[in-house]
């Protein structure tokens, strides 16, 4: 599964401090790296989580030509 940075850094200041970082450390509207999910499971409150395996970066971060969508999307380089 590929993982792709939003356009816009979050707004929350908390979760800045968190990581360490500010906006703008990070890249943005780029596929920053790809995980295999090897399991799905039940949560308490009903809802679904998926078990992540094997993250990958990708350096440096690949822009796709194509749009991504909140779909299954297949980028393209």
């Amino acid at each position: 599964m590929w993982i792709h940075a939003g356009l816009q850094p979050a707004d929350d200041p908390a979760a800045w401090r968190k990581v360490g970082a500010s906006p703008g450390d990070l890249p943005t509207g780029a596929i920053v790296g790809s995980v295999e999910i090897t399991d799905c499971r039940a949560t308490r409150d009903g809802g679904f989580a998926y078990v992540l395996a094997e993250p990958q970066r990708s350096d440096p971060p690949r822009t796709a030509k194509n749009q991504p969508q909140p779909v299954f999307w297949r980028p393209r380089f």
